[in-house]
């Protein structure tokens, strides 16, 4: 059984005898930064007056020593001590820090920090301990670490009638719900209770373990009434700064919850339709060490091999071309991990809305995905090329090594072999392009043009990337498009412009998370649909404090053993997503319909739900009927044959009849009637119409076909097919297993 962390027995009981406890920390990383920051913004206007703050479920944590602690170092001889307020419903811990407050303070107990005892989930008793009826009893911060955790081990609360100890917006729900029973989870409580504490501009600071709830947030209980849905957030006062869930890798092993969370991420991916995923740059020490062999009194560091600033210098710049030349071979040799591949099954699965990545060595390319700097993505006519944003897969952030460009027209072309051997010698070849306009000027007796030189056709940090304007456009289409999960794999997210880019993505992931609503008696169930809508970090090393509420999960470990147990997990719970319809191939002649055999077994690749009834138990059985291996089926398809051509040459009489013809065409008809042929030997014409002549000296009953009476057509005959000169034979060849055994 879990501890009952919910309960006021089990926290007097602990802090019996234990004087010091963190949980996520003591706070210095995550909310110190934060409190700074908005402490500064509200000295400027008030210089004079601190800011007050509430701090609920205070504890034994150390940190309320650091908001001591920063306190004295925003105001200095100007902090009031007592604008900092400790609550905690554990009457043991209260009374033991109220004794060090009267110890520590030069003047007494009304100089230090407040310490109260009261119950955040009890209103009437909240607002005794507090007051907090005027807008001088408000908090301009308040902060939560991990209340809200141990508040969330507690069962919904359940509310049938009004009373006058809840709060002004526990009562109007109560109003909507007509006498019906209303089941609220305690951290919402716990936030409609806050709420009306925080100042209009306030702010709430939350650090929690799991994710975050729906909360409710009403920054005032003058608010216009109805209140908005629980999970509104239509003012500013409250904000949520949530600490990624960690998941290890390799202590998934052993524990059951980060395993089954693990698994419900990699159900997350298979449901999910619309996933970005950005990839970094891998780290080449070893490359740089034999870089270090042929430069041994260059000093510089591995970043600084990717830096705009190394071109300042001709010694950094040799070193650069020698460590591209040898990174070039070296990828060369490479071949794609299961990190591209797993990239390349998203995008075949069609779940891949793009990627993003910082790395130059075109192994994404390798697998599938065309990158920018591919010449299927370009655009090849006058002027500037430009690129088919619909047709790239893969967004290279930093170019590709691949290929090489000239510092001065900016002439592209595949690096090849001669271009590594000059580079490696610490030299850069002479730009093609550039030579032959200074060789045809010179040849018109004209100025020579300089010649540019090739360079490694990669971004460097601090430079200007060629297709600056095409990767904006790319980026702001995948924005609109509204993305369901923001994947993060190998970057430590220390480079400025990916960072924008990062919080971009995980911004827009989060404003379209789907929010369940919250309704009488319906628990939240973390399955799948509750994990879309977020931000994954797989990384070896935890991402820095900023990056606190915008990454919901960091997995600890290598990214292609993450991926490779999503692909498994995804295997198990959806075998029907990777179940391959299979075709007929000709083996004779297929233009005289030869014989085909089964390539491929026909499945369900649609993935159809269960629930049709006895259509699809029809369907399974006639698809598992095993056939006989020497049965041939003998098909004769009447072979198509052409549509007669309607004549061209003038018709004798009109193809309407007496009753259907208008007044017009019956006159016209009519004189038609009485004029008299002509031969054309009498017209005079070098061309006649012989074949609808009469022919001379031939009975008049051989060519008395009787009236041209035109036949309905449903009278027409209906002409039998014709049989076909071939034979087509189909050999199915029978299923192994039921559809049961798949699953």
């Amino acid at each position: 059984m879990p501890p009952d962390y919910e309960m006021e027995s089990y926290w007097n009981a602990r802090f019996e005898n234990e004087t010091h406890f963190e949980w996520l920390g003591d706070g210095s990383d995550t909310i110190i930064p934060h409190l700074h920051t908005h402490l500064l913004s509200l000295r400027v206007p008030s210089p004079s007056r601190p800011a007050r703050l509430l701090h609920i479920g205070a504890g034994t944590s150390s940190l309320s020593e650091r908001i001591r602690e920063l306190y004295r170092n925003v105001y200095g001889t100007q902090v009031d001590e007592q604008a900092i307020v400790n609550m905690d419903f554990a009457e043991k811990v209260v009374a033991r820090e109220r004794e060090k407050e009267a110890a520590l303070a030069v003047g007494g107990l009304g100089n230090g920090m407040q310490w109260i005892c009261a119950d955040a989930l009890k209103w009437r008793e909240l607002k005794a301990a507090l007051d907090p009826g005027g807008e001088e009893r408000t908090f301009d911060l308040v902060v939560d670490k991990s209340t809200s955790d141990a508040i969330s081990c507690a069962q919904d609360i359940s509310y049938s009638k009004p009373d006058p100890s809840f709060h002004p917006v526990l009562k109007e729900l109560l109003a909507l719900q007509e006498g019906r029973k209303l089941d609220i989870p305690p951290v919402q409580l716990l936030a409609i209770h806050l709420a009306s504490l925080v100042r209009p501009g306030g702010l709430h600071i939350r650090v929690k373990r799991q994710q975050p709830l729906l909360l409710a947030n009403h920054a005032h209980p003058r608010r216009p009434l109805p209140p908005p849905p629980l999970h509104a957030s239509p003012y500013s006062s409250l904000r949520v700064y949530t600490m990624p869930v960690t998941l290890d890798m390799d202590a998934s092993t052993s524990d059951a919850p980060a395993r089954r969370q693990l698994a419900n991420l990699s159900l997350a991916v298979a449901k999910c339709k619309k996933i970005v995923v950005v990839t970094g740059f891998p780290a080449s020490d070893g490359l740089y060490a034999l870089v270090k062999q042929q430069y041994p009194d260059v000093v510089l560091k591995g970043r600084d091999l990717f830096d705009a600033s190394l071109f300042r210098d001709p010694t950094s710049t040799a070193v650069f071309y020698t460590f591209i030349s040898r990174l070039k071979k070296s990828i060369d040799i490479a071949t794609p991990s299961p990190t591209h591949r797993f990239l390349k099954t998203l995008d075949s699965k069609r779940k891949l809305l793009r990627s993003y990545t910082q790395n130059i060595d075109g192994l994404e390319e390798r697998a599938g995905l065309v990158g920018t700097s591919s010449d299927e993505v370009k655009t090849h006519g006058k002027g500037k090329s430009k690129i088919k944003t619909r047709e790239v897969r893969n967004v290279q952030l930093h170019g590709d090594i691949h290929r090489v460009r000239c510092t001065f027209c900016s002439a592209d072309y595949p690096c090849a072999s001669e271009h590594l051997e000059t580079f490696l010698a610490g030299m850069a070849p002479d730009c093609p392009e550039c030579a032959v306009r200074s060789t045809a000027r010179v040849a018109r007796s004209a100025r020579a043009l300089k010649v540019g030189k090739l360079r490694p056709a990669i971004v460097l940090y601090d430079e200007p990337h060629p297709l600056g304007d095409d990767i904006g456009t790319i980026q702001s289409a995948d924005i609109a498009r509204k993305p369901d999960m923001l994947i993060i794999m190998g970057t430590s997210l220390k480079v400025h412009g990916f960072k924008k880019l990062v919080k971009g993505f995980a911004r827009t992931v989060h404003e379209s998370a789907p929010h369940p609503s919250v309704s009488a008696g319906s628990p939240m169930k973390k399955n799948a649909k509750n994990f879309a809508g977020k931000v994954i970090f797989v990384n070896k090393t935890a991402p820095g404090s900023e990056w606190d509420g915008i990454i919901d999960y960091h997995i600890v470990g290598e990214t292609d053993r993450w991926v490779e147990k999503v692909i498994e997990d995804w295997k198990k719970a959806r075998p029907s997503d990777w179940e391959v319809q299979k075709t007929l191939v000709a083996t004779g002649d297929a233009t005289t319909g030869g014989t085909f055999n089964v390539a491929k077994e026909i499945t369900n690749t649609m993935g159809t739900k269960a629930g049709k009834g006895a259509q699809r138990k029809a369907v399974r059985q006639r698809e598992n009927t095993q056939l006989p291996e020497d049965e041939i089926w003998d098909i004769s398809l009447p072979l198509p044959e052409a549509p007669p051509s309607p004549s061209k040459r003038p018709q004798s009489r009109c193809h309407y009849h007496d009753v259907e013809s208008s007044p017009s065409k019956k006159s016209r008809e009519g004189a038609r009637a009485v004029r008299e042929p002509i031969h054309f030997e009498e017209r005079g014409l070098l061309f006649g119409n012989t074949t609808n002549s009469k022919v001379r000296n031939a009975p008049e009953d051989d060519f008395d076909l009787g009236e041209n009476v035109r036949k309905s057509k449903a009278a027409k005959k209906i002409s039998k097919p014709r049989i076909p000169t071939s034979r087509v034979e189909v050999v199915l060849e029978s299923r192994l297993s039921s559809r049961k055994a798949l699953t």
